[in-house]
C-alpha cells in the first residue's frame, strides 16, 4: 500500500512541476504546499476519511455507513464521546480488519477541537484541512 501511495504522490509532484513551469530535479514540496495549497497524498487519504467519519456521526451518509460509526465514551458516566469505534460488517476479512483499524484511528488522531460539533461539513473542513497542513 505504502509503495502505491509513493507513486501516486510522484504523480502529483510531476503534475505541480509540470504546473508551475519547474524541471525534473528541482525541488517541489514547498511548491505544492506553499502555493498550490495541496496536502501530501497520505494526509489527503486521512481527510477523506475522516470527512467520511464526520459526515456518518452526523448522519450525513448513507445509514448503512452511519449506523457502523460509533462514538464510545471514555467517560462512562459522562455524555462525551471522545474516541470512535466503528462496527464493520463487511463481507470479507480483509475489508473489516482495514476499516475497522484506520477510519478509527484517523478521527481518534484529530485533537478535540475537532472532535467537537461544528457548525457545518465546510468549517470541519477547513479546520481538517488547516490540521493537516500543520502536519506536514
Amino acid at each position: 500500500m505504502q509503495h502505491h501511495l509513493c507513486q501516486l504522490q510522484g504523480v502529483l509532484n510531476a503534475a505541480a512541476r509540470l504546473i508551475m513551469h519547474k524541471r525534473k530535479y528541482d525541488s517541489i514540496s514547498s511548491t505544492v504546499q506553499g502555493i498550490l495549497h495541496w496536502i501530501l497524498l497520505r494526509h489527503r487519504v486521512e481527510f477523506k476519511m475522516c470527512i467520511l467519519v464526520y459526515n456518518c456521526l452526523h448522519n450525513i451518509s448513507p445509514s448503512c455507513l452511519s449506523i457502523r460509526c460509533q462514538p464510545v465514551s471514555v467517560n462512562p458516566g459522562l455524555d462525551t464521546y471522545d474516541k470512535l469505534h466503528v462496527v464493520t460488517l463487511l463481507c470479507q476479512p480483509q475489508e473489516q480488519s482495514a476499516t475497522a483499524l484506520t477510519l478509527p484511528a484517523a478521527w481518534n488522531r484529530l485533537p478535540a477541537l475537532l472532535h467537537d460539533d461544528q457548525p457545518s461539513v465546510t468549517s470541519f473542513c477547513h479546520l481538517l484541512k488547516t490540521e493537516h497542513f500543520s502536519r506536514a
